[in-house]
């Protein structure tokens, strides 16, 4: 990996010494092992992995998340978010206790020097095959994990969902959310998604009206320590497999949900998504999403994100240009009570199944993160990348793409993404860690100042 930009506000330095001004001035710097960095050519990232600079105090620390003691194949990061100095990694395929894929999520916390793993979340009911995990969200002291595998009330796999709160360094659950109408093969728990005191779940294989996995999606809202349901919402148009409730995201007053399945104007699983606004204790269909240019089996939806006016939709399996399953993502921007598209963004470097769009995020500052967990950077099959939006005026544009510190074929990163502020996580749940599989997720920062990210803890 060479010619990864480092952050220099990473390198503190002790009293009487100066921060290099530019890249030039780190070559050749003196290190307290006894090495040093070039003397010429390009500076790397790697070149100051876990390095001291002589004189300076601190290690240049990358910002991982990885499990205190990985396991092969748990899955790290099949789904990943971010909040202020927190975040949630769901490892679905885990076996708590000897039960097979009960699965089990970890909080990490950023402090000063790194990211820190705080709690392994493990349901009080976990059972084999629960894949609780599966999705996961976190707002502030909340997080919410979904078991779309769960058999509550011995409904196979009608799935839960898993509140739990912070208190101080200690994680615990709140509560165990079902479906009020849960029935065999919901998959409820399937996409998670909170904000303050909502929350909502979504249940792809619900038969609504007997339309045979139409799917459905539910808000639940906190009074107090307590979490119930208030709506079950489903698609005005809703039919056959649809899938909707494939992907969900909650922002304030505001939802988007996916169907993926869906087909627009008869375009067999070109997809769709369905915005939905609350109105008191309510929540009503506001809009549909659909692609300018959709086509068949593009499977738009099947991601979503939503902040303000700004939502997102991915099609992982859309072909721009005619090449193949490379994916796309959409913007969309409210006007008032109107949706309108105001962007598809592509990679620059995009490939055939590359499956950009696979994963999604966006924040109403104006940056949106796309995962393409099936790109070979460096020639690393499915070694995956994520890439950074950011809007001017009305435009979107490719300010950076993002591959793994510790970039490893079929790692798969930007599988999951998510962004809060001025950092975004993306997590590579098959990539090697101390020899296996256990999977990570990585943090980048934007610096303020030149507007570059960075995978350094600051």
């Amino acid at each position: 990996m060479s010619g990864y930009p480092i952050s220099l506000s990473a390198l503190s330095v002790s009293a009487g010494k100066s921060l290099p001004h530019g890249l030039t001035e780190l070559r050749g710097t003196s290190f307290t092992d006894g090495t040093s960095s070039p003397a010429s050519g390009t500076i790397r990232f790697l070149d100051f992995l876990n390095k001291t600079i002589v004189g300076n105090t601190p290690t240049v620390v990358p910002a991982h998340l990885r499990a205190s003691s990985p396991i092969d194949n748990d899955q790290l990061g099949s789904s990943i978010s971010i909040s202020g100095n927190y975040a949630i990694a769901g490892a679905q395929f885990a076996d708590p206790g000897g039960r097979s894929s009960a699965g089990a999520a970890y909080i990490f916390e950023r402090t000063t020097a790194s990211w820190v793993q705080r709690a392994v979340l493990i349901p009080s009911d976990s059972t084999a095959s629960d894949y609780f995990g599966k999705s996961v969200s976190i707002s502030g002291d909340y997080a919410i994990v979904g078991a779309d595998g769960s058999d509550p009330d011995s409904k196979s796999r009608a799935g839960a969902a898993y509140i739990f709160v912070r208190s101080g360094t200690t994680w615990s659950q709140q509560a165990k959310l079902v479906a009020s109408d849960k029935a065999a093969n919901d998959y409820f728990g399937g996409s998670v998604s909170i904000s303050g005191i909502y929350a909502i779940i979504g249940a792809t294989g619900k038969d609504p009206n007997g339309q045979s996995s139409a799917g459905a999606a539910y808000t639940f809202k906190r009074s107090g320590s307590s979490w119930s349901q208030e709506s079950k919402l489903t698609a005005s148009d809703f039919a056959y497999a649809d899938s909707f409730g494939s992907g969900v995201s909650i922002s304030g007053d505001y939802i988007i949900i996916g169907a993926y399945r869906e087909d627009p104007s008869g375009v067999s699983n070109a997809g769709s998504a369905y915005i939905f606004v609350r109105y008191g204790s309510s929540w009503y269909q506001q809009a549909k999403l659909v692609a300018g240019d959709k086509a068949a089996s593009d499977q738009f939806g099947r991601n979503v994100s939503i902040s303000g006016d700004f939502a997102i939709v991915g099609a992982g399996f859309a072909d721009p240009n005619g090449v193949s399953n490379a994916g796309a993502a959409y913007i969309f921007k409210r006007s008032g009570s109107s949706w309108s598209q105001e962007a598809k963004l592509t990679a620059s470097d995009k490939a055939a199944s590359d499956i950009f769009g696979g994963s999604v995020s966006i924040s109403s500052t104006g940056y949106a993160i796309i995962g393409a967990s099936g790109q070979d950077p460096n020639g690393q099959s499915s070694a995956g990348a994520a890439y950074i939006f950011v809007r001017s005026g009305s435009s979107w544009s490719q300010q950076v793409k993002l591959i793994s510190p510790n970039i490893s074929a079929g790692g798969q990163f930007g599988r999951s993404v998510s962004i809060d502020g001025d950092r975004v996580v993306a997590s590579a749940p098959r990539e090697y860690v101390n020899s296996i599989r256990g999977g990570a997720g990585h943090v980048f920062k934007r610096d303020a100042t030149n507007g570059n990210w960075s995978n350094l803890t600051g």
